[in-house]
C-alpha cells in the first residue's frame, strides 16, 4: 500500500515535470545553504582545535598582577617551581618588549629575554644556528623569528646565523633563526615576529617597560586546570595572597568552540532563509496540482476515498519533493564545504549532525509546506469536484 502511494506520488509529480524541477531547485538551494554554512562552521572549529593540540594543550600563560612584585620575582624562583609542585612540568619566566632594530627605518619587533626552557616548552624549531642555553646569561646573542630573518635589518637582506645586527646602541651576533611557527592565539606576541635575547642582557636594551610573563606546561597526565590552580595557589602564597591570573590553552579552545558554534548557528539561520523560499515553491506546486486535480479528487472520495486519504496522498508528494530536494542539497552543500575546506588547506571532516539535519530539515519542510494544501484537498466537496473543468 505505501509503496503504491509512493509510485503514484511520483507519477503525479513527474505530470507537472516543470512546477516540480523549479519547486525542487529552491529545496536543493536551501539544504545546500544549511549544509553547507554547518559544515564550513564544523571544520573550522575542528581545524582550531587541532592547531591548538598541535601547540600544545598543557601550556598555560600566566600575566602580570596591576603592582611590581611579579616582576621582581627572581627567575632562579620561578625555574624552581616544577621541583616544587609536581603538577608542572616545564615552566619559562619571560619579559617582553618592542625594540626598533638596526638603523635608519630598521624594522620593528618584539624582543622577549627568555631562557634556553622557552624552546622546548612551546616546540621552536631551527632553521640556522642554535636556540640561548644557560651558558649565554650576559652574551650579545640573539636568536631571530622567521618574518625578522627574511625582512633583514632594513630590509636590505636576509639574516642568517652569524650575522649581526643592532639593537639601540648595542651590536648583537645571531645564533640562531627560527623556523616559520604558526600562530599560538594563546600568546599575545606573533614568533615570526620576535628576536629572543638572555634575560641578562634585556636591561642593555630595554631599561624599563619590559612585561613579565610566565609560560608553563601541565606535566603529562594531568589535566590543565588542576596544573593551573596548583600554580595559582604556590603563587598566591609567594606573592603575598595576590595571585596573578592564569589562561589555559583548554579555556580559549572551550571559549572559540563557543563562538564558533553561535557563529554556525548564526550562518544556518541565515541559510534556512533559502529553505523557507523553496518551501512556500513547494506549497505552490501542490496548491496548483489540487487546482488541476479537482475532478480525481473527486473521483476518488465518491470511489470510497476518505478526507484523511486524500491528505496523507498530498503529504506524501509534497514529502517526497522536499526529501529528494533535500538529498540533493546535501550533496552539492557538502560538496561546497569540501571545496572551501580543501582551498583554505585545511583536513575536511564531515559534520554528521549536518547530513541528519539535512534529511530532517527537508522532510519538515515538506510536511509543513504541504500540510496545508493537503488540508485543502482533504476538504473539497466531492460533487463539485465532480463538476470541475
Amino acid at each position: 500500500m505505501f509503496f503504491s502511494l509512493l509510485g503514484e506520488a511520483f507519477a503525479n509529480l513527474c505530470a507537472a515535470a516543470q512546477r516540480s524541477v523549479l519547486a525542487l531547485l529552491g529545496i536543493v538551494i536551501g539544504t545546500a545553504s544549511v549544509i553547507a554554512m554547518m559544515n564550513v562552521g564544523h571544520n573550522a572549529e575542528v581545524e582550531s582545535v587541532r592547531q591548538f593540540e598541535a601547540m600544545g594543550t598543557n601550556l598555560m600563560m600566566v600575566q602580570k598582577l596591576e603592582d611590581d612584585r611579579f616582576a621582581r620575582l627572581p627567575v632562579s624562583m620561578i625555574e624552581k617551581i616544577p621541583k616544587i609542585r609536581p603538577e608542572i612540568q616545564k615552566i619559562a619566566p619571560l619579559f617582553i618588549s618592542s625594540l626598533h632594530l638596526g638603523r635608519g627605518k630598521g624594522v620593528q619587533s618584539t624582543v622577549i629575554g627568555a631562557t634556553h626552557s622557552i624552546q622546548s616548552l612551546i616546540g621552536l624549531d631551527m632553521v640556522e644556528g642554535r636556540f640561548l642555553s644557560g651558558f649565554d646569561q650576559e652574551q650579545t646573542f640573539v636568536v631571530v623569528g622567521a618574518d625578522i630573518a627574511a625582512v633583514g635589518e632594513g630590509g636590505k637582506k636576509p639574516l642568517h646565523a652569524g650575522d649581526q645586527i643592532r639593537m639601540g646602541t648595542y651590536i648583537f651576533t645571531i645564533i640562531g633563526v627560527l623556523r616559520e611557527t604558526a600562530r599560538n592565539p594563546l600568546l599575545f606576541f606573533d614568533i615570526n615576529k620576535s628576536v629572543f635575547i638572555p634575560q641578562m642582557s634585556l636591561r642593555r636594551v630595554i631599561s624599563n617597560g619590559a612585561s613579565p610573563v610566565i609560560l608553563a606546561g601541565a606535566r603529562e597526565g594531568v589535566a590543565a586546570d588542576t596544573a593551573a590552580a596548583a600554580l595559582e595557589k604556590y603563587l598566591q602564597a609567594v606573592l603575598g595572597g595576590r595571585a596573578p591570573q592564569i589562561q589555559t590553552a583548554r579555556q580559549l579552545i572551550e571559549t572559540m568552540q563557543k563562538q564558533v558554534s553561535i557563529i554556525s548557528g548564526l550562518l544556518a539561520a541565515v541559510g534556512s532563509i533559502s529553505l523557507v523560499v523553496g518551501g512556500v515553491g513547494v506549497m505552490n506546486v501542490m496548491l496548483m496540482n489540487i487546482a488541476e486535480r479537482k475532478r480525481e479528487i473527486g473521483l476518488r472520495m465518491a470511489l470510497g476515498a476518505r478526507r484523511s486519504h486524500i491528505r496523507t496522498m498530498f503529504l506524501i508528494e509534497a514529502t517526497m519533493l522536499s526529501l529528494t530536494g533535500g538529498m540533493c542539497g546535501t550533496l552539492v552543500g557538502t560538496l561546497f564545504a569540501y571545496a572551501y575546506v580543501s582551498f583554505s588547506g585545511w583536513i575536511f571532516v564531515p559534520s554528521v549532525l549536518a547530513f541528519v539535519l539535512g534529511g530532517v530539515i527537508s522532510a519538515g519542510v515538506g510536511l509543513f509546506f504541504g500540510a496545508y494544501p493537503a488540508t485543502i484537498a482533504a476538504r473539497l466537496d466531492p460533487i463539485e469536484s465532480l463538476h470541475a473543468e
